[in-house]
């Protein structure tokens, strides 16, 4: 496709976030490591899966590349390190190819989200994708207009996915790819599609195949919704994100009849209705003999506590459910917790909010938790502090051995590129290599 390798590595080379200085030290990271645990001495092969494991996106890609001529040569040759790099709308034509042939043309990713900048160079770079659709197996769309779908299908016909397996599309007209009268033969058209994360309902041909589904039903009737589910005797994974309905739509909800999952095994709701009315009518509907976690999202505004759970049929009917999570409650009671729940995740603004949220109004003995997942922001004092009331609380209640584990969202850096992240994550990978080869 290139006329000359150097025409491709000046492509890929181009998209460099790093500076000269972060690359300098990351090198001398890499090289003092290398003497210290002898990753100089590693085979090619196993360099290149440590590189693997260490790279997710292309900065940190071409920032290993550019460390030694040794890591240029394993990381330009090996496909699967540039696989899981996701091709973006944002890049320009040339980068898109580039890496498209690192990749051997196969197991491509691929997010598209058009900006409002050069509207013109944009449609390029998602003409670009677009023509590796045969060997794109993940693919995310936002913002598609009709106007652009159309030109789409103008340059390149109408498409077939034969390798898609995730499909995202959200605020887009992804269906106007495709002919209208050919919508019908969608699961031809992505005959291995298992996962669909979508803000429109999408036509009941496609519910047979699908194993995870996500839908936010922002608009469109409930019960066809329930319709669509119906139809689903694969499915594993929903997730559901609900908005207020009117009176007459509920009472369509409340007149239909339930539908039954047998192998759904995670479910999870994001209310966006303070009342949660219009939501729990959905849930009331929904019947899963299987069900191992539920997962509760509420509006981060109003109160919410465990004693308002609309889900209480699915909760005491689910002996199978072993794990729970709660978003955004502001008064959580063991109580009102079933017994038969072993994992209790709760999603907290701040660490320190456990403190005041969680209690324990009664005798919970008969319970099976072992393990309370906290998730916020806080300090050390933060997260001491929160472990000696919820001990006290839960030894006052019955319970002795339950675990902690608090997950901090500071540690993230804004989701900002740190190179020492690069060189800490294949150096921890090889240690535990070599501990693993000691054992």
């Amino acid at each position: 496709m290139y006329s000359t390798l150097s025409d491709s590595q000046a492509a890929i080379d181009g998209m460099m976030g790093p500076s000269k200085k972060g690359l300098r030290h990351l090198q001398s990271h890499i090289d003092s490591s290398a003497m210290k645990y002898g990753l100089n001495r590693l085979p090619n092969e196993l360099l290149s899966r440590i590189f693997l494991d260490a790279t997710s996106d292309v900065e940190s890609t071409v920032a290993l590349s550019h460390v030694s001529k040794r890591f240029r040569s394993i990381v330009n040759r090996s496909p699967a390190i540039w696989q899981r790099i996701r091709l973006s709308s944002s890049w320009d034509r040339e980068q898109i190819l580039a890496i498209a042939e690192r990749s051997a043309f196969r197991s491509l990713k691929a997010v598209i989200w058009p900006q409002e900048d050069d509207n013109d160079k944009e449609l390029d770079s998602v003409i670009a994708i677009f023509s590796f659709h045969f060997c794109l197996e993940e693919l995310s769309i936002y913002c598609l207009s009709m106007e652009d779908a159309e030109e789409v299908r103008r340059r390149l016909g109408f498409l077939h996915f034969p390798s898609l397996q995730v499909l995202v599309s959200n605020n887009s007209d992804v269906l106007a790819l495709q002919h209208p009268q050919q919508i019908l033969e969608m699961p031809s058209l992505m005959p291995l599609l298992h996962t669909l994360d979508a803000d429109f309902l999408p036509h009941s041909s496609l519910a047979g195949s699908l194993v995870k589904l996500s839908l936010d039903l922002r608009q469109g009737s409930l019960a066809n919704f329930l319709d669509f589910l119906s139809c689903t005797n694969a499915l594993r994974e929903l997730s559901i994100g609900v908005r207020p309905r009117t009176e007459e739509a509920e009472r369509a909800v409340s007149d239909h009849k339930r539908v039954r999952l047998p192998g759904l095994v995670k479910l999870s709701f994001e209310t966006r209705e303070p009342s949660m009315r219009s939501t729990s009518i959905v849930a009331q509907k929904i019947r899963c003999s299987s069900l191992r976690t539920l997962v509760l999202r509420c509006p981060s505004y109003g109160a919410r506590t465990t004693g308002d759970l609309p889900f209480r049929g699915i909760l005491q009917s689910n002996p199978s459910l072993t794990e729970l999570e709660l978003s955004a409650f502001t008064s959580i009671d063991l109580c009102h917790i079933p017994p038969h729940v072993e994992v209790l995740m709760l999603k907290l603004r701040v660490l320190s909010d456990a403190v005041s949220y969680f209690k324990c109004s009664g005798t919970v003995s008969s319970h099976q938790i072992r393990l309370i997942r906290f998730h916020g922001e806080g300090n050390s004092s933060v997260l001491k502090d929160c472990v000696n009331h919820i001990r006290d609380n839960l030894v006052r209640s019955g319970l002795n051995t339950v675990q902690f584990e608090f997950q901090n969202c500071r540690r993230c850096r804004n989701g900002s590129f740190d190179l020492k992240d690069v060189h800490r994550a294949f150096t921890d990978w090889y240690l535990d290599l070599q501990d693993s080869l000691d054992r």
